[in-house]
């Protein structure tokens, strides 16, 4: 029953549901009906539209491209208004450019102009301090100084130029606005002058100074000459040398001839021996001593006129160099006047072509020939003059003659002041070829103390055999006969082994009782005794040594000889009365006897004094060889005797005061005292072969 009533209502439900669908068919239908209608209107409308829209859209098409013509218009409008404006603005900001440019030009123009009066104000300034400067250089330059009372007032007067120069000095270093350039080249004037006003007062002092020496030396000679005893020689001459003395050592020296004064104090020294020497001589009557002084100071004399030579021709170049000082300052002061012309901005950068800063003079004088065995007679080999034009300069010269000498080497600060300076190379150690003459070359370096080479020279030199003997040379130093001193060998093996051979002589013949060389020692007989058989035994040692006489005539005038030295005499068994005379002095100088070498006309012989001081001497003829005791024993025996009888004939023979003045005169003799050597610098060459 339940499953009919369900049944039942699902029909009633279906039933229900298909009227409600059907009743909304039939009013959709209906309803779409309506719609059609309304459809087809709306169509028709809306094509209508459609037609409008077109021609609607037509007219927009035209419109737009009439708006987009004008906006193009518009634009191309606005662009040509823009560029309008931007040309404007671009003339305006060219204009503000300009008048900008304008008013810095003005003002750098002012300024200019400003700096321009500035600097150009400066370098007249500079010009003022200048102007001064070259007048007081112009004003000494042309100064006769001789025409001034008393070297007071040259002093005076010379210390009022360097006060001026000072103020001057101080002027130039407050000056500012100067450009750098000018400056620099001012201050180089400034060096130079300066240099050469306190050179010529240096110079002036010392040449006042140094005539006063010359006089005082004048004075000397006068005493010496006037003098009516020794003792009145000694004591005038004694304190004018003391006096001559303190006056050199007061003098103001400047550097550049210290060197050349040094040689001029040495000088006194040799006159101070001399004087002694000759009031000895004159009081003991010892005519070789006086002889021998006569002929040192010949030497002397010699010696002094090379110095003022030396110091003549140093004055003339120092003269010449600071001369040609004052036209390199004029030019650059010149230089400095047209440069000042230029336009502002050129001036400051202009190169002045007259800068001498740091620039080197050198003058050479060399030696022509050496003769080696007189190389310590020599002052130099090499005479250079060197400055720095302007400012100062350290420089380094080497120096080297090969074959024959070391490397000199030294370092020199050089300033706008001529610098002399003497060079002699030390010579080389070790073996030598000096057999036989050669030609080599003095080099020559000049190097900044950097190692900068300046200057390189090469000059030839002519070096003579070491057995050549120049009597007459004065290049480079002093030579007389004196110069023969540098033969003597005392201290040679060969001497030495001749003394030895001496001594067995010695003792042969005096039976033992003389078995050494003892020189003034003793006596062991007499003083005559002694100093006569130690002569002797000499004499016969050398005979024995097979030493004979070579007859080649000798001149003690020749200018040029041959001369070996003792050794080489001893070796070759041979020798000419020079040769001869040098084994025997050489010998006896080494046993500290007082010994001369006898130069009479055309020969050569030795003189030995009897004892020390004594004053008397035995003459020696090296020449009578071969000998033996007997000699000599008949005149020893005289002497033994305390007598002497010259008409015994022996090569050693005594002659006194009468004979000896006799003798010398007679014979034009011309005597040199062996213990010179030391004093004037004349000693032996050593060297190896």
């Amino acid at each position: 029953m339940s499953e009919k009533k369900k049944n039942l209502t699902a029909i009633i439900i279906l039933a229900v549901a298909v009227l409600v669908i059907g009743g909304l068919c039939f009013f959709g239908i209906m309803t779409i009906n309506g719609k059609n209608d309304e459809l087809e209107e709306l169509k028709e409308s809306l094509d209508k539209s459609k037609v409008e829209l077109k021609e609607t859209k037509g007219k927009l098409t035209d419109a737009e491209e009439a708006l987009n013509l004008k906006l193009k218009e518009l634009e191309q409008k606005t662009e040509e208004l823009n560029s309008s404006i931007k040309e404007k603005e671009d003339i305006a900001a060219e204009r503000d450019e300009l008048l900008a440019a304008e008013e810095e030009r003005l003002r750098a123009e002012q300024d200019t102009t400003a700096a321009d009066e500035a600097e150009a104000g400066a370098i007249i300034n500079m010009q003022f301090i200048l102007d001064d400067v070259m007048g007081m250089v112009n004003e000494l330059k042309n100064t006769d100084f001789d025409t001034l009372n008393g070297s007071g007032g040259i002093n005076q007067e010379l210390e009022k130029y360097c006060t001026r120069f000072e103020e001057c000095k101080k002027g130039f270093a407050a000056l500012k606005g100067v450009p750098e350039n000018f400056h620099a080249a001012g201050e180089e004037i400034m060096g130079i002058a300066g240099d050469y006003i306190y050179e010529c007062r240096d110079l002036v002092k010392f040449v006042f100074d140094y005539e006063g020496t010359v006089q005082l030396f004048s004075d000397y000679w006068d005493i010496m000459t006037k003098a009516r005893s020794t003792t009145e020689m000694a004591e005038k001459c004694y304190k004018k040398i003391e006096e001559l003395i303190k006056k050199m050592e007061k003098t103001e020296c400047p550097a550049y001839f210290t060197p050349l004064w040094d040689r001029w104090k040495q000088t006194t020294e040799l006159i101070h021996t001399f004087t002694f020497r000759i009031v000895e001589g004159i009081d003991s009557e010892d005519y070789l001593k006086i002889n021998s002084a006569y002929n040192l100071i010949m030497r002397i004399i010699k010696i002094l006129d090379n110095l003022s030579g030396e110091m003549g021709d140093i004055i003339d170049d120092e003269s010449t160099f600071t001369d040609s000082q004052v036209e390199n300052a004029d030019l650059i002061y010149n230089e400095i006047t047209e440069a000042s012309g230029l336009p502002y901005g050129e001036r400051s950068t202009y190169t002045f072509k007259n800068s001498f800063d740091g620039e080197v003079s050198l003058n050479y004088n060399t030696i022509k020939e050496i003769y080696p065995a007189l190389y310590n007679s020599y002052d130099h080999f090499v005479f250079i003059e060197a400055a720095c034009i302007s400012g100062a300069r350290d420089v380094v010269i080497e120096c080297e003659i090969p074959g024959l000498t070391q490397k000199y080497e030294q370092k020199f600060t050089l300033s706008s002041h001529t610098t002399p300076i003497y060079i002699k190379p030390s010579a080389l150690t070790g073996t030598l070829s000096l057999s036989n003459a050669s030609n080599t070359n003095i080099k020559i370096t000049v190097k900044d103390i950097s190692g900068t080479l300046i200057d390189t020279k090469s000059f030839p030199v002519h070096i003579l055999s070491i057995n050549d003997f120049k009597w007459y040379d004065d290049e480079f130093g002093v030579s007389s006969k004196d110069n023969i001193l540098c033969f003597l060998s005392p201290e040679d093996d060969a001497v030495t082994k001749l003394k030895r051979d001496a001594i067995d002589v010695l003792s042969d013949i005096t039976d033992g009782d003389f078995n050494y060389f003892t020189g003034y020692q003793g006596p062991v007989y007499t003083k005559y005794v002694d100093t006569y058989i130690q002569a002797a035994a000499l004499m016969i040692a050398m005979s024995n040594s097979g030493v004979r006489y070579n007859m080649n005539p000798f001149s003690i005038d020749g200018a040029d000889q041959h001369i070996m030295f003792p050794s080489q005499v001893l070796d070759n068994k041979s020798g000419l009365c020079i040769e001869t005379s040098l084994v025997i002095a050489s010998a006896l100088q080494s046993a500290n006897m007082h010994t001369y070498l006898v130069f009479p006309t055309g020969h050569a012989q030795v003189a030995v004094e009897t004892w020390e001081g004594s004053g008397e001497y035995f003459l020696i003829e090296t020449t009578e060889i071969p000998c033996k005791w007997e000699d000599f024993e008949d005149y020893a025996l005289e002497l033994t005797n305390d007598t002497y009888d010259n008409s015994i004939e022996s090569p050693i023979i005594y002659l006194n005061g009468k004979e000896w003045n006799n003798y010398i005169n007679k014979n034009d003799v011309y005597l040199v005292d062996c213990s010179d050597g030391k004093l004037l610098g004349l000693t032996p060459f050593s060297y190896k072969e």
